[in-house]
């Protein structure tokens, strides 16, 4: 059975890989206005994917289990 670790890095790779330049290719970048955010999209998306895969409801819930937040 794979780590976690390995899980969230194989779930960054399929989103920066393969979604992330499929999504930006129909709809355009993304807007970016404001302050430059923490985290890039791919990471965004991963946070949200893995979150749900291990059923977490709230993304407070996620960054509790977080060792290195």
């Amino acid at each position: 059975m794979y780590s976690l670790e390995l899980f969230v890095i194989a779930i960054y790779c399929l989103i920066e890989d393969a979604l992330y330049p499929h999504f930006c290719h129909q709809h355009g970048q993304p807007r970016r206005a404001g302050f430059p955010p923490a985290l890039s999209d791919s990471e965004c998306l991963t946070l949200e994917v893995v979150g749900h895969y291990l059923g977490y409801g709230t993304q407070k819930q996620l960054y509790e289990q977080l060792p290195n937040r």
